[in-house]
């Protein structure tokens, strides 16, 4: 009796797959398109160095308060996650 080949784990997609959902991706949009995209997400990246600059540098330091609530760094990592 022999015995039942082992079950193999699926091998990887070639590089030419790879390499053409890359160009897809490359070439779904135009130029002009891309650039947009990457100046709305220059944009969010901005945003989100001024919140945490000024939550870290000026409203952290300065301790203030509503009632027992405390404004930090931690309220800063829940609101972001």
């Amino acid at each position: 009796m022999t015995a039942a080949p082992e079950s193999t784990p699926p091998l990887p997609a070639p590089a030419s797959a790879q390499r053409t959902a890359r160009h897809r991706v490359r070439t779904s949009m135009t130029r002009q398109e891309w650039i947009r995209v990457g100046g709305m997400a220059a944009l969010i990246l901005a945003l989100h160095v001024i919140g945490w600059f000024t939550l870290v540098a000026i409203v952290a330091p300065e301790h203030r308060a509503i009632g027992t609530q405390t404004f930090g760094v931690g309220i800063g990592i829940s609101a972001a996650s």
